[in-house]
């Protein structure tokens, strides 16, 4: 492969550092070329980027100390094969414990990311009900509208829109024209 990329852990949010050494960048190559680069502002807020807290660490507070054997009397095979493999065990045990502290960080962070996509289909069911509330308080008759939404559909016309409502059974909404803000 000719096109070497290096994989960096940023964080999913640029901190006060990153967002000043994009600026500087920004400011700086605009200063010297008289335009902007996007690849220069990234550069350098990737190298602005805290580093990621390694995973070893966190977990290696959670982990016992291994045990010092030197001292034990030494004692017939069995006792010491059994010695052996509980000793294996306690290793496979550390191993393990990476793999699951690891686990349940990425836990975290996709409860983290669903707690997100719930509130944003709850604001997405709130704005429908506003805009029902809203159709439904007016007099008929009362609106002059340009199109009307069943769903994601678009109608142009009132009466197709009526007939795709009742075969979904999702709620009509008209889409009326209304002046600029001031």
């Amino acid at each position: 492969m000719t096109n070497n990329v290096q994989w960096l852990v940023l964080p999913t949010k640029a901190n006060k550092d990153m967002e000043q050494a994009g600026a500087d960048a920004a400011r700086e190559y605009m200063e010297r070329t008289g335009g902007n680069n996007l690849y220069a502002i990234y550069e350098a807020m990737v190298l602005a980027a805290p580093q990621p807290p390694r995973i070893a660490d966190v977990v290696s507070s959670e982990m016992p100390e291994p045990v010092d054997d030197s001292e034990l009397p030494v004692v017939g095979d069995d006792i010491y094969n059994a010695w052996d493999m509980a000793q294996q065990y306690n290793g496979c045990l550390q191993e393990c414990l990476v793999v699951v502290k690891r686990l349940e960080v990425e836990r975290k962070l996709h409860l983290q990311e669903l707690q997100i996509l719930r509130e944003g289909v709850d604001a997405y069911e709130s704005i429908i009900a506003d805009l029902t509330a809203a159709r439904d308080a007016r007099p008929a008759g009362s609106h002059n509208a340009v199109a009307w939404i069943v769903g994601t559909a678009i109608w142009w016309s009132q009466a197709e829109a009526e007939r795709d409502a009742e075969l979904t059974g999702q709620a009509v909404v008209p889409l009326v024209p209304c002046s600029a803000p001031a």
